[in-house]
């Protein structure tokens, strides 16, 4: 128990008021700055000799200038004003929440005592719970005004610096590089803006134009590691297209760095970005773990396509990494999408697609950004409208989706998360367990507090990408609430049509070992835990518990296969054979979806072990290993269904307090 008073409560507000008196300082420099143009212009007319059309001319010009500095000086104002209320409120109300954290801790340190009859009529001193709880349920209320006071003030600061940077974003033309940007900034502004780190200074321009020299990702990560990881981190937050340098290497390699070489005698070898060995999870976990969290740091930045996918490595560090992934993939899809914008009409060269390549790129780079495009399966979109459109838009879907990763929630998790060497993952950031944009992508993503004690997985069906994912991870956020978090996974390149794909097993037999590999690596052994798939997703859940997976139930919603011996559709009509013959038996109705009712098959119960199919169609082989992934037991968890058309069955599941969940593991 504790009073759950988040770290930034009780932080220091000195840096929100130095951050705050810079911006301020800003907003000066940039007032000035408008004075000098009104003036520059004025005294440049009358020098002229003319009054009239003349003077009208630099009204003209001075105008729209005028305009864009005074927004930037009130945008300035209102962050710097923002953060000071924050800092006051942090000022007035930190130290009263501090001294109750005190208080606490007293309490706990010397608790009191009561004396009571022992069992042959001596007096003996044990603890007094109930004046324990007493004072403790005293400090928790003595601590609800600070933080309701705290928590409005951070609201209200988030909504300002929201709608600054929504005005900021307005002032810069879309197809303005960010030289002519630079240039367009006053000199004083833009030194503040360096000193603070908001920009690039001299020193990181001559880093990036030896960058852009670089000949392979490990010359980049060479140049790179001559940072501090404080300072690298800022920099790649700057600069995302160098991270988009270091994104196209997904399993980095570099005999010049003795810890990644360590890492990798602990992974042994990796498929599609996963172990192919599940019991090598347990050493990679134990090697990040020995490490200093300045080391984990440094890797999460240099290496983030391998630690931000490798199962054995925590959620939190997956996610860090993961955030400056999706920073460089909507770098790089806003160039892609410019690209398909601008293919001509007819018939071009990749040549001439690699010389109209819009920023910064090294050419090895820039072969990685088109293909695709103009690859011999593509050269079609340069005739076919219909197909280019499409691309268009699926391009334009995903980099949507993209930007909605990396934006702010305040209402995500509890508290950030915090190491040694300073943050590891904000409070405001999605969890974001894998991400790769390849192909039709692979992305997982975690809902709710990290230590929550029902974890609920889903797998999404046939034809589910990048580009048509987001509906999912909105709908899981939506179930995740006190004591329960779930998580969505598309581990795989799902099946793109029903009819060719989806009827193959292949995709549940890998879907389902990769699924397995991804529970191992989360390690919840003491958790809740529900996998659910619908279509595709849901042959995938059925494989996963062939193999072995470590859950506590699996939800099958209108299969694509179960790999449970189920082979052909469940005759009509449903609910009387589901009700004689397997009582698990539900419909896309049941879980609010609507529709006509399909089968869904329900498993809850202590944990099956099947060894791997032997062929395609062949029925498994019913058996219990004597050890191994898999082979551990949990206890029996029966829950009845009963039909509902509002999500309630599958909210039920996730969340298994809801009906007295059993512990004793």
């Amino acid at each position: 128990m504790s009073l759950e008073i988040p770290d930034w409560m009780v932080a220091d507000a000195e840096p929100l008021r130095t951050a705050a008196r810079g911006l301020r300082d800003a907003a000066d420099v940039v007032d000035d700055e408008r004075a000098g143009l009104r003036r520059t212009l004025g005294q440049a007319a009358s020098a002229l000799g003319w009054e009239g059309q003349i003077t009208d001319r630099a009204d003209d010009a001075a105008d729209p200038t005028q305009d864009g500095l005074r927004i930037l000086q009130e945008d300035l104002r209102a962050a710097g004003g923002a953060l000071d209320a924050l800092a006051r409120a942090l000022a007035d109300h930190g130290p009263t929440l501090r001294d109750i954290q005190r208080d606490w801790d007293a309490l706990h340190a010397d608790r009191p005592f009561t004396e009571v009859r022992g069992d042959v009529g001596e007096q003996v001193s044990v603890i007094d719970w109930e004046e324990v709880r007493r004072q403790e349920d005293t400090l928790r209320g003595r601590t609800d005004h600070p933080k309701e006071m705290l928590r409005t003030a951070d609201r209200g600061c988030r909504d300002t610096m929201a709608q600054v940077r929504s005005s900021l974003a307005g002032l810069e033309p879309g197809s303005s590089t960010a030289s002519f940007t630079r240039s367009q900034a006053p000199e004083g502004t833009w030194r503040i803006f360096r000193d603070h780190g908001l920009v690039n200074s001299r020193a990181d321009e001559i880093l990036l134009a030896r960058i852009a020299g670089a000949e392979d990702p490990n010359a980049v990560r060479a140049l790179l590691d001559e940072l501090d990881p404080q300072r690298l981190a800022g920099f790649l937050q700057r600069n995302p297209h160098v991270m988009a340098a270091l994104a196209t290497d997904y399993a980095p390699h570099n005999a010049d760095d003795p810890v990644l070489s360590g890492l990798w005698s602990r992974i042994g070898e990796l498929e599609d970005g996963q172990v192919t060995d599940p019991r090598a999870i347990a050493g990679i976990r134990d090697y990040w773990a020995g490490l200093t969290p300045e080391a984990q740091r440094r890797l999460r930045l240099l290496y983030p396509t391998l630690i931000g996918g490798l199962d054995g490595i925590p959620v939190e560090h997956r996610a860090a990494a993961n955030q400056l992934l999706i920073e460089s993939a909507i770098d790089l899809e806003q160039r892609r999408l410019a690209l398909l914008e601008a293919l001509p009409d007819n018939a071009t060269t990749r040549e001439d697609v690699l010389d109209s390549l819009p920023g910064w790129y090294p050419d090895w780079l820039g072969e990685q950004l088109v293909d695709g495009l103009m690859g011999d399966g593509a050269q079609t979109m340069l005739h076919d409208f219909r197909l280019r459109d499409q691309e268009l838009e699926r391009s334009r879907d995903r980099l949507e989706f993209y930007e909605e990763l990396v934006t702010p929630d305040p209402e995500l998790r509890f508290s950030d998360v915090t190491d040694e060497a300073g943050l590891v993952l904000s409070a405001d950031r999605r969890a974001i367990l894998l991400f790769d944009p390849r192909g039709d992508g692979r992305y997982a993503e975690w809902h709710g507090e990290f230590d929550s004690e029902n974890v609920g997985i889903f797998v999404p069906g046939t034809t589910t990408d990048m580009a048509s994912i987001a509906k999912y991870p909105d709908n899981m956020e939506s179930v995740a609430r006190q004591g329960t978090s779930t998580i969505t996974w598309m581990g795989i390149d799902l099946p793109d049509s029903v009819a060719s794909d989806a009827t193959q097993t292949r995709y549940s037999e890998e879907g389902g070992q990769a699924l397995l590999r991804f529970v191992e690596g989360l390690g919840m052994p003491e958790r809740a835990v529900t996998a659910a798939g619908h279509s595709a997703g849901g042959g995938i859940v059925g494989f996963a518990d062939v193999y072995g997976i470590d859950v506590d139930r699996t939800l099958l919603i209108a299969p694509s296969g179960s790999g449970l011996g189920l082979h052909r559709p469940l005759p009509p009509p449903l609910d009387p054979w589901g009700a004689a013959h397997h009582p698990g038996v539900l419909s896309d109705a049941d879980l609010g979806r609507g529709g006509p009712p399909r089968p869904t098959v329900h498993h809850d119960g202590p944990r099956r072990h099947h060894p791997p199919r032997a062929g395609v169609g062949e029925r498994p082989v019913v058996g219990r290993p004597a050890g191994g992934l898999g082979a551990r037991q949990r206890p029996a968890r029966h829950r009845p269904v009963h039909p509902s058309g509002d999500g309630s069955v599958a909210r039920a599941l996730f969340q298994g307090s809801a009906t007295g969940r059993r512990r004793g593991r």
